[in-house]
């Protein structure tokens, strides 16, 4: 038994024997993550070379709730359209006659003019209505209207 005893105690030992040799490690704050886009765009830009699948930023005020989640939103250089994703999934609502930051992707659906596809809004409060995750699938994907009313509590602003 002491044999035993002896080669479990040289086998913890000198691990920790090697980590008190080690120089001290600390924890710094990690760095800051990086914006996903540097500064919003110009709506004039993305029209004149949409890149679908990109993801963009912008800074436009609600012109007019066109329904069915679809929003027209104009900066100084132009105007598009942003989505929210389906009804019968949930509904959103934006507030008029105040700069929102517009954070999505753009998508051209069957050669139409581009649109941008909303992850998230931000109000000049800061305040946030985040609207899909930041990565992967849309919450929506792979289902289908089997309702008329929606399956999800609206987005809250937060």
């Amino acid at each position: 038994m002491s044999r035993l005893h002896d080669r479990l105690t040289a086998s913890i030992a000198s691990p920790l024997a090697l980590l008190a040799l080690a120089p001290a490690l600390t924890l710094a704050d990690p760095p800051p993550a990086e914006p996903l886009v540097a500064e919003p765009m110009l709506i004039a830009t993305i029209l004149e070379d949409p890149r679908p699948g990109t993801r963009v930023q912008i800074t436009a005020t609600l012109l007019h709730d066109l329904g069915d989640n679809e929003v027209l939103v104009e900066d100084a250089s132009g105007r598009i359209i942003v989505e929210g994703g389906p009804t019968w999934y949930h509904r959103i609502t934006l507030p008029a006659d105040e700069p929102l930051l517009i954070d999505g992707e753009v998508e051209i659906e069957d050669a139409d003019q581009p649109t941008i596809d909303i992850y998230r809004v931000v109000r000049a409060d800061g305040s946030e209505l985040r609207i899909r995750p930041e990565q992967g699938a849309s919450p929506w994907s792979g289902r289908s209207a089997t309702a008329a009313s929606p399956i999800a509590e609206p987005p809250a602003w937060q």
